[in-house]
């Protein structure tokens, strides 16, 4: 079987602590908002961004590194996957063609589309870009295209484009980033869990002309988190591999190992080449034949360019037991802290205000104040409830890579247990 859905087993191993609309107007239930406001966090009453949402394998809940949601000058807006209702599928049995809709938030706290389109088989990657533009990333028909919005005036316009250097692919495990200059990248690692390969595609801020490239890595690598810094980009991404290609037996549940991840940097996308820069792995036994080391939870780089990595580990190191980690590797490779995460949910995300202090917030419904080397937890975490929904299923953040700036405000985009709706919530960091 070609295709995976890594999310179900996510889900099987949780950590619980506690078609295209009709209407340009999307959501316009305010549901009750969580228990009382605390002096360093208070959270707004959660929204309903959108009930026509796509679900299952490729569905909004699924691979968690795309961006999906960004605050401009002009507000917020989030991108979410549709069933468009005519069901292409490929000979894999898999949807091969969903929607993709930009959502806008207004002052009333309801959302309305302001531009939709063919998403191919994955969700699609929303960026924010400098004087009020959006990039939405898709594949329709298996083909890489990036449609770029704008609003001017109350007036929105679009247009699209092809972005070179990658195959055709329903199967893209694309990701894409951007830094608050305009430098944006987007990456693909293919589907087909034979490929070696990463294509990528960079075009820097103020220029039309892509830069295209290729990286090949030992085995596959997919779920990666893209980050651009000025001529730089990091990537980092898990090991999604058959067993079989690794020389080890299969375990006889999962067909394929997350086993190790690695982060790779290129310091001018131009001119140098991607290059592995930290690898981890999380070996086979014969007592632990089903190891995990998978860095799809979140990556995240700080002001001082430290990357954080927040991963799921399970094996030989921890006799067996599923546990969630948070490492944090210098610029040069090195690692300078690898610790246990809190229990805040099966998806946590780390992020910075606008004054460098480290929060870590997680699908459970709490948020977790960090020391000021960024992983040391200090203090105890504070329950914001989410509206007494289950975010366990995903939960995406506005982070830089989003093309946000550093705020008092976090917004946060989350898909419920049963995956039925798409759902906003903010936090304001005192």
């Amino acid at each position: 079987m070609r295709r995976k859905f890594f999310s179900s087993l996510v889900n099987s191993h949780r950590l619980a602590v506690g078609g295209v609309l009709a209407a340009t107007t999307i959501g316009v239930a305010v549901l009750p908002s969580a228990d009382a406001a605390r002096p360093w966090v208070t959270i707004s009453p959660v929204e309903v961004i959108s009930t026509t949402v796509g679900s299952g394998d490729g569905g909004n809940a699924w691979g968690g590194h795309q961006p999906k949601i960004t605050r401009t000058r002009d507000g917020v807006f989030a991108v979410f996957s549709t069933d468009l209702g005519n069901h292409v599928q490929s000979d894999q049995g898999s949807y091969v063609e969903r929607g993709w809709m930009l959502a806008h938030r207004q002052v009333d706290g309801t959302w309305t589309t302001i531009a939709e389109g063919v998403a191919g088989r994955e969700p699609a990657s929303l960026l924010a870009l400098p004087g009020g533009k959006l990039a939405v990333f898709a594949w329709p028909d298996g083909v890489a295209t990036l449609t770029t919005v704008s609003i001017r005036k109350g007036q929105v316009t679009s247009t699209s484009e092809v972005v070179p250097g990658f195959p055709a692919d329903n199967w893209p495990y694309s990701s894409a980033g951007v830094d608050a200059f305009g430098n944006l990248c987007l990456l693909s690692s293919d589907g087909d869990e034979n490929t070696t390969m990463h294509f990528w595609a960079c075009r820097r801020a103020g220029t039309t002309r892509w830069i295209t490239k290729t990286t090949e890595t030992p085995h596959r690598y997919a779920y990666a988190y893209v980050l651009p810094k000025g001529a730089a980009m990091s990537v980092v991404a898990t090991r999604d591999t058959t067993w079989e290609s690794l020389g080890l037996p299969h375990p006889g549940g999962f067909d394929y190992a997350f086993n190790a991840f690695a982060l790779w940097r290129t310091s001018n996308v131009k001119t140098r080449p991607l290059t592995a820069m930290s690898y981890a792995e999380e070996p086979w036994t014969e007592q632990f034949n089903e190891p995990l080391m998978n860095a799809q939870m979140d990556t995240y780089v700080d002001t001082a360019g430290r990357t954080h990595i927040l991963y799921y580990l399970k094996g030989a190191t921890t006799n067996g037991e599923w546990t969630l980690r948070h490492r944090v590797v210098a610029t040069d490779g090195t690692t300078i802290a690898d610790v246990q995460l809190p229990d805040l949910g099966s998806v946590q995300r780390v992020i910075q205000d606008s004054r460098k202090r480290f929060y870590l917030v997680g699908s459970s419904g709490y948020v977790q104040r960090l020391a000021s080397n960024g992983y040391d937890v200090m203090g105890e975490p504070e329950r914001i409830g989410l509206g007494g929904f289950d975010a366990n299923a995903q939960m995406f953040i506005a982070a830089p890579r989003t093309g946000t700036l550093p705020g008092k405000t976090l917004d946060i985009a989350f898909v419920p247990g049963d995956e039925s709706k798409f759902l906003y919530v903010s936090l304001t960091l005192a």
